[in-house]
């Protein structure tokens, strides 16, 4: 039989984000941390169900710490992306994940997002089509 490994948080960690479940030490990359280290297990609807509990345990961490400097939801997703997508625990994960913070993210756009009020389709699709010809230039940009 086949042992798993499960998560669990690290509350001896020094910072609040690395005590997370999902955080661990065990990467050459970014200060030898891993912003998604979670066992390939479960199958694409059990990783659904691991997901979304991350993305709760994420959403709790975000209250009550507010969030870091370093992009954090950018390297979960990055560090999703780097496991590969070829397994369906991970496609599960990260479905799980990601749908439970839409709904949060959708929410706090309707209650407190009138600054997006501001923005034109026009300017965001020539946005888009600029990072595609990998033209920077920030949303925050008037143009």
């Amino acid at each position: 039989m086949t042992t798993i490994k499960t998560l669990k948080y690290s509350p001896e960690a020094k910072i609040p984000l690395h005590r997370l479940p999902f955080i661990s030490k065990k990467s050459p990359n970014i200060g030898g941390m891993s912003f998604w280290s979670v066992p390939k297990t479960g199958g694409y609807g059990g990783g659904c169900n691991t997901g979304e509990a991350l993305a709760y345990s994420y959403l709790k961490h975000l209250r009550e710490h507010g969030s870091s400097t370093c992009g954090t939801l950018q390297l979960i997703a990055l560090y999703m992306l780097e496991t590969g997508t070829s397994d369906d625990s991970i496609k599960g994960q990260a479905v799980g994940f990601f749908s439970t913070l839409e709904d949060w993210l959708a929410a706090g756009a309707q209650k407190d997002g009138a600054s997006l009020d501001e923005l034109k389709e026009t300017f965001l699709i020539q946005q888009a089509n600029r990072g595609l010809s990998d033209i920077s230039d920030s949303l925050n940009n008037e143009e």
